[in-house]
Parts: structure tokens; C-alpha cells; sequence
């Protein structure tokens, strides 16, 4: 066998390695049921500079690491169109604007200074890292 076709042998068994470890990659989710929370009976409130919200952290609590509030610019936002927002603010369980009870959560974050209520969104951070955000709807 000449020079070259070890060499074309090698770059096409080199292309057939790379083109099998390309594939679909999605974001990581916890594979086990008992490793999953989720934001259920959610209440919440907005006025032009506070929103708060309530809500029961069901299933793998224990892996809610911290919250996220993710905040729309209403000067910025129609109201039929997607949720986009400006700010992400980032609450440790532990902040003073967290209540945690034995089976809920509530939040309350003041200080935005719109002229008009904003839509916003609440994620849970996953302890696992990688994991991606848990969303609750936006909420009004």
C-alpha cells in the first residue's frame, strides 16, 4: 500500500470518527424523576416599581439552588408579543427578599422604577450544573 492511499485511508477514517460524534446535543436534564422540582400554584402581583410572587417548589426542592426574576421593560414591550426581558436579577435563598416556608416560597423585588407594571418570569436554578433554568409562565 502506497504512501498516499494511507493517507487517504487515514483522513477518511479520520472523517467517519468525527462525523459519529457529531450529533443532536440538547441541554442536560436531570434522567431521574426524584431529581426534577417544578413551581406549581404560583400567585403573583406586579405594580409599576415591586413584583412579587408565591409559589410551591414540588418535587426535588432540595435541589433549588437560587432564584432568578427575570423582568420586560413594559416601555419596551406589547403586550401580545414575546416575553423579552431586560433584567435578570439573581436571589440567593438566602436574601432577605426570599421568604422560604416548609413547603413554598414567596419573593418580593421593588426598586424596577417603571412607569407601568411589567411581565416577568421567575427561574429556579438547578444545583446539578448544567441543568437548564425552571421557568414558571410569565406572569403579569
Amino acid at each position: 500500500m502506497t504512501f498516499s492511499r494511507r493517507a487517504t485511508l487515514a483522513l477518511l477514517l479520520g472523517l467517519c470518527l468525527l462525523a459519529a460524534a457529531c450529533g443532536k446535543k440538547t441541554a442536560p436534564v436531570p434522567q431521574r424523576p426524584e431529581d426534577r422540582f417544578s413551581f406549581e400554584k404560583i400567585q403573583s402581583s406586579a405594580t409599576n416599581d415591586c413584583v412579587s410572587a408565591s409559589f410551591e417548589v414540588q418535587g426535588a426542592s432540595r435541589f433549588l439552588s437560587r432564584l432568578v426574576v427575570l423582568v420586560e421593560d413594559p416601555d419596551k414591550a406589547c403586550p401580545n408579543c414575546p416575553f423579552r426581558p431586560d433584567r435578570r436579577i439573581e436571589l440567593a435563598l438566602t436574601d432577605e427578599r426570599v421568604k422560604m416556608f416548609p413547603d413554598s416560597l414567596s419573593l418580593s423585588v421593588c426598586g424596577l422604577g417603571y412607569a407601568t407594571p411589567p411581565r416577568f418570569r421567575i427561574g429556579g436554578v438547578h444545583a446539578m450544573i448544567g441543568m437548564p433554568l425552571v421557568l414558571t409562565p410569565v406572569l403579569p
